[in-house]
């Protein structure tokens, strides 16, 4: 742990896998450099406040923010901790005309340190709406007026498409943000949750979104059949011969249909992860939207998985000069392939619920595909249950029967 001097802070550079890095000072405890893959580099401060655990920017290094003047308000900060009172939140309260769009970069910094356990990907879904929706459309609403009539009129403007947008990102890339009664949903429901923890923050005394009543949602569940399935593989194969797919995706489209796995599982799935004795996949808790799992996979995959080359610890990795990180575009590359599939519509989520149908018409028990999903609640698989129903079917034919009485062989 060196010194915090400026020579320092303009060596360092970011991280080349995506990462953040953190350098502590040796001489105040608790003061630190953050410097994020973007190359912004930040001051901050780390403490302890009764049971709570906070991290407390104090700005953006260069004028006014040198590592002296940042080192002197760390170390203040710090005696405020021994007198008993948060920094942090006194920093926020004095914030009296605090807007939404104050809250989410507080949010977005913060919230990550209250949440260890939820998933990168699932922070990056939440920047996306809370940046692209909620900024836009309530970024300027002062907390203290915050209503519920307000979030009501937000979910309402974000469905009829008020938060549209066409913007190029990078060189050739391209962000079309989109309306929807759906996305309305998502977004307030992403919108509850930051209201939530900044009300735990005591930044505010309720969430005025608790009282709002959301869109339902509709579901969205298509299962192909086994003749779709065919077209689909036999896309995939076509494709790649005729050079127009990445192998890497197709093969990745084809471990989503043999074991019902989420996208980001499979599309970030490295070889250590793979269990080749016990044809299994053990994902980590951060690996999956429920929690650590292990997932039996069939021989048809880990055939799919003999074919790729290892070149890291990535099945699928990006091939970037000097990164370790898995590909990305499969969703771009499944839009061609469903089409050259004729499967209109069709989402490459609807691979994982296509896996349970066929599970499910094969006569298999909810309970073993809830364990093979990794389904949480048994709740979440019976919506399979409808698959189902030729005991049912049998059940009311048999009763049908016997209410309408034996039946006259000579009856004309």
């Amino acid at each position: 742990m060196p010194r915090i001097t400026k020579r320092l802070v303009d060596s360092i550079r970011p991280d080349p896998n995506g990462g953040e890095i953190r350098i502590w000072d040796d001489e105040l405890k608790g003061f630190a450099l953050r410097v994020r893959a973007s190359g912004l580099k930040t001051y901050q401060v780390f403490y302890r406040n009764g049971r709570n655990q906070r991290w407390s920017t104090i700005g953006k290094h260069g004028s006014p923010w040198t590592p002296e003047k940042a080192r002197e308000r760390a170390a203040e900060m710090l005696r405020e901790v021994t007198l008993g009172e948060d920094p942090h939140v006194q920093k926020l309260r004095r914030r009296k005309d605090m807007t939404v769009a104050q809250l989410i970069d507080a949010y977005l910094e913060q919230g990550p340190i209250d949440k260890p356990n939820k998933r990168a990907s699932t922070w990056k879904i939440d920047r996306s709406n809370l940046d692209r929706h909620v900024k836009p459309l309530l970024g300027k609403v002062q907390l203290c007026h915050l209503t519920p009539k307000d979030i009501a009129a937000f979910q309402r403007d974000v469905a009829v498409g008020k938060s549209f947008v066409d913007m190029k990102t990078v060189k050739r890339g391209r962000v079309i943000v989109r309306g929807g009664t759906g996305t309305a949903r998502r977004s307030v429901e992403t919108l509850a949750t930051m209201l939530n923890w900044a009300r735990k923050r005591g930044l505010m005394r309720e969430n005025p979104a608790s009282q709002v009543e959301k869109y339902k949602s509709e579901p969205k569940e298509r299962f192909l059949t086994e003749a779709e399935m065919l077209r689909l593989f036999e896309a995939l194969e076509a494709m790649v011969k005729e050079r127009r797919l990445n192998p890497l995706h197709a093969s990745a489209i084809r471990l989503l249909a043999l074991t019902g796995c989420r996208k980001g599982e499979i599309v970030g799935l490295r070889w250590s992860e793979i269990d080749w004795e016990r044809s299994m996949i053990s994902l980590p808790m951060l690996r999956s939207k429920n929690g650590a799992k292990r997932i039996p996979i069939s021989s048809a995959a880990i055939e799919e998985l003999r074919k790729l080359a290892r070149t890291d610890d990535q099945v699928f990795p990006s091939g970037k000069p000097g990164e370790s990180s898995h590909i990305v575009g499969v969703q771009r590359s499944w839009e061609k392939v469903r089409t050259r599939a004729k499967l209109p519509g069709v989402r490459l989520h609807d691979l994982r619920h296509t896996f349970a149908s066929m599970a499910v018409d094969a006569g298999e028990s909810l309970y073993v595909v809830q364990k093979a999903l990794g389904h949480k609640r048994a709740s979440t698989t019976e919506r399979y249950a409808h698959l189902r129903d030729d005991p049912v079917r049998a059940m009311v034919e048999r009763l049908g029967n016997r209410i309408s009485g034996p039946k006259d062989a000579n009856a004309a």
